[in-house]
C-alpha cells in the first residue's frame, strides 16, 4: 500500500509512525545459545588465523552469572571469509551436542552484528579474568593446589607451564611429566574420544594440536572444523590434509571413519609420550606416505616407532590393536579407552602398595625408637635429641 502514496504522503505516513511506540506480539526470543555482543566483553589476545582471532573474555549468561570464555572472532567480509564464517557456524552447531569433561564446551554464538562471534570454554592456565572468588580467595586455592607441586619444582629447579594448547603445554614441559600423568591425559582424551563416537561423531582432525589441556592436567578436545556427524565420510574434493596424523587407508583412499580416527589417536599417543616431538620428524609428506601405504599390496606399512618411556602393556596394544593396516583389524575408542584404565587402575594398586609397605615400614620404624627410648629412659640413662 505505501508503494502507492506520493512521496510527499510517504514522508507524512513515516513521520506519523514514528510518533508511536511498537511492541511485537509474537516475538522470537532469542535461542539458549544465542547471546547479544552487549553480553560479550573482549580480553587480551590469545591467537590468530585466516579467520579472525581467539580472545579471552567473559560472558554474561542469561542466568545472570558472568564466566570467563575463549571469544572466537571473524574479521573481513570477502567471499573466503564468508566461506569461512559459514564453516564456523557449522562448527558451532555440531558443537552444541556435546557435553562431556573431555570436550571443550561451547556457549554459544552472537550473530546479531560483525563481527560474529563463538563463544567457547576458557581453558587455559591463567588466573580466571572474573570469577565469583575474590582475587584473594583465587590465589589462595592456587596455592592451596599447587603447594606440594611447587615444592618439588623448587627441589628440581624446574617449573610447570600450567595449562593451554596440548602440543605447546608437553614442549614447556618436556622432561617433568611424570609416565602416570601422561597415562591419565591419554586416558582423559581418549574418553573425550569415545564421547565422541558413541554420538556418531568423526572428529578427522585428532592431534595434539587441537587438544587443550587444563592446570589440573585434564585433556580436552577441541577444533572441530573438520569433524562430521556419521560413521564413514568421503572426500570428494581435493584439501590439504595432515598426513603424518592420518591413518593409511584416508592416505590412499581419502576415506575416514571411526577406525581412522583411532589411528590419529595413536599418534596423539606418540606426540605424549615424546613430549610434544612431531610425528615422523624430518621426514616429507612424500616420505611418510611410502612407510605407511608402501606400493606394494602385501607389504606391510610402517608405523610410528613409540617412545622408550611408554608402558609395555600400552605399546603392544598400539602396535597390534591400533598402528594397523586393516581397519577391521583396528581397536574401537572403548577398547583404547579401557587399555589406559586398565594401565592407570595397575599403576595406581602399585603406589597405593607401596605406600602402605611405606607406612608400615616406618610404623615399625617409628615404635621401635619410642620403644629404645622408652628403655633408655627406665634405666636412666641419657638420650640424644636433635635440635630444632
Amino acid at each position: 500500500m505505501l508503494g502507492r502514496l506520493s512521496p510527499q504522503k510517504l514522508v507524512d505516513v513515516r513521520n506519523l509512525t514514528m510518533k508511536f511506540t511498537f511492541a511485537l506480539k509474537n516475538p522470537i526470543k532469542l535461542q539458549p545459545w544465542e547471546f547479544l555482543h552487549s553480553d560479550v566483553k573482549q580480553g587480551k589476545l590469545l591467537g590468530q588465523g585466516a579467520f579472525g582471532e581467539v580472545r579471552a573474555g567473559t560472558l554474561h549468561l542469561k542466568t545472570g552469572e558472568t564466566v570467563d570464555v575463549a571469544i572466537k572472532v571473524t574479521k573481513g567480509s570477502s567471499d573466503l571469509c564468508k566461506a569461512k564464517i559459514k564453516e564456523m557456524m557449522k562448527e558451532a552447531r555440531l558443537m552444541r551436542n556435546f557435553n562431556h569433561k573431555n570436550i571443550v564446551r561451547i556457549y554459544g554464538v552472537a550473530v546479531d552484528e560483525q563481527p560474529l562471534y563463538i563463544i567457547l570454554e576458557l581453558v587455559t592456565g591463567e588466573l580466571p579474568l572474573n570469577s565469583s572468588l575474590s582475587a584473594a580467595a583465587l590465589v589462595a586455592r592456587r596455592i592451596y593446589r599447587y603447594a606440594d607441586l611447587l615444592l618439588r619444582r623448587v627441589a628440581e629447579r624446574t617449573f610447570f607451564i600450567l595449562g593451554g594448547a596440548l602440543n605447546s603445554w608437553l614442549k614447556a614441559n618436556a622432561g617433568r611429566v611424570e609416565v602416570k600423568d601422561k597415562t591419565t591425559m591419554c586416558l582423559g582424551a581418549a574418553q573425550g574420544v569415545e564421547y565422541l563416537h558413541f554420538n556418531h561423531c568423526m572428529h578427522r582432525d585428532l592431534a595434539a594440536r587441537n587438544c587443550l589441556i587444563t592446570e589440573d592436567k585434564m585433556v580436552k578436545i577441541s577444533d572441530f572444523g573438520l569433524s562430521r556427524m556419521g560413521t564413514h565420510y568421503q572426500i570428494r574434493t581435493a584439501m590439504r590434509l595432515p598426513i603424518k596424523w592420518l591413518a593409511p587407508e584416508t592416505i590412499t583412499t581419502f576415506s575416514f571413519s571411526l577406525k581412522t580416527d583411532v589411528f590419529s589417536f595413536g599418534v596423539v599417543v606418540f606426540e605424549i609420550f615424546s613430549d610434544g616431538a612431531e610425528p615422523w620428524e624430518g621426514k616429507t609428506n612424500a616420505e611418510v606416505k611410502s612407510y605407511v601405504c608402501p606400493a606394494h599390496p602385501v607389504t606391510h606399512g610402517e608405523f610410528l616407532t613409540l617412545p622408550d618411556c611408554l608402558p609395555d602393556n600400552l605399546r603392544s596394544f598400539i602396535e597390534e590393536r591400533v598402528f594397523v593396516k586393516d581397519p577391521a583389524e583396528r581397536a574401537d575408542m572403548s577398547e583404547v579407552r579401557g587399555s589406559f584404565l586398565l594401565t592407570k587402575q595397575t599403576s595406581t594398586q602399585r603406589f597405593m602398595a607401596g605406600r602402605q609397605d611405606f607406612r608400615t615400614s616406618s610404623c615399625r620404624e617409628q615404635l621401635t625408637s619410642i620403644a629404645g627410648e622408652r628403655r633408655l629412659v627406665e634405666t636412666g640413662a641419657p638420650f640424644k635429641t636433635e635440635d630444632a
